[in-house]
């Protein structure tokens, strides 16, 4: 996992990857296809990170672009655009913002959806913000609360408004351990 990140700075790139979820996920699904598109976000990512492996492994430079994958909402060609650096639908204009490595920062989200994710990180950054857990912490408690993988427990990955309330609900657990404590 070191050695990819390391290789992405010698390259000029400043990571944005999971790594520990898609080095994981790499393991499973090595495959020596590529695609020029994918049917999904989360393929696109993986196999990003085995065309990093294979070119750490043959020690050959980097030149990333944005990847290329079918948005969740439209099941559209995603466009990436580089004033706004976010990835978009060209339907109904769901976005999410990347990473300097132009890896997307989790799902595409449509206004409504970008509003709640914006109200669910006032709340709970103002637990790991204050230093009352390490961020770290934080997220590993949701992922328990939740029963989702802590790789995916950011709040960028909240899709839909089952997910809003139920992480709504477990941040306000998560403060009320704090206050037990």
């Amino acid at each position: 996992m070191n050695n990819l990140m390391s290789y992405l700075k010698l390259n000029g790139y400043t990571s944005g990857i999971d790594l520990k979820f898609y080095l994981e996920t790499n393991k499973k699904l090595r495959k020596s296809e590529s695609f020029e598109y994918f049917s999904n976000i989360h393929e696109a990512k993986v196999f990003r990170v085995i065309d990093l492996s294979k070119a750490m492994e043959s020690k050959q430079p980097i030149k990333l672009t944005p990847i290329k994958f079918n948005t969740q909402c439209c099941n559209a060609r995603v466009n990436f655009n580089f004033n706004l650096w976010v990835y978009e639908c060209p339907k109904c204009r769901s976005s999410v913002k990347a990473h300097s490595d132009f890896m997307p920062m989790g799902e595409l989200a449509n206004r409504k959806l970008g509003k709640l994710r914006q109200q669910l990180h006032k709340e709970l950054d103002d637990v790991w913000v204050n230093g009352f857990r390490t961020r770290n912490q934080t997220y590993s408690l949701l992922s328990e609360k939740l029963n989702w993988p802590r790789e995916l427990v950011h709040i960028a990955n909240v899709t839909t408004d089952e997910d809003v309330a139920n992480y709504y609900q477990a941040i306000v657990w998560l403060k009320s351990e704090i206050r037990c404590s």
